[in-house]
């Protein structure tokens, strides 16, 4: 089973300086599939919240800039099927929109 890592399993957005961004924990995240919202949520409603993440993760590893964290997923988590359309956004920060292949 290889699970998540397998190629082009993480498509990211471009990457925006967090400086820009500001208090992460309001902002919400959303993916709606096929025009209907399948997920949503504000980031500080996750099991972890952000600074949390970052707290016990600089225990284990040294974390630089530029280094990726990916923190699981809100509630409403399903299979995208060949044909789906999807969009995917961080609000006011970035937005990803993509069909999925068959």
């Amino acid at each position: 089973d290889i699970a998540k890592g397998f190629d082009h399993s993480a498509p990211i957005s471009e990457l925006v300086h967090a400086g820009e961004v500001g208090a992460l924990d309001a902002l919400n995240l959303s993916l709606e599939v096929n025009g209907q919202v399948r997920q949503q949520s504000l980031l500080d409603q996750m099991i972890w919240n952000v600074p949390e993440i970052l707290h016990e993760l600089s225990k284990l590893y040294a974390l630089r800039a530029g280094d990726l964290i990916f923190m699981g997923t809100p509630a409403g988590v399903g299979p995208l099927l060949p044909g789906d359309r999807f969009s995917a956004r961080l609000e006011n920060v970035a937005e990803r929109h993509g069909i999925i292949a068959g």
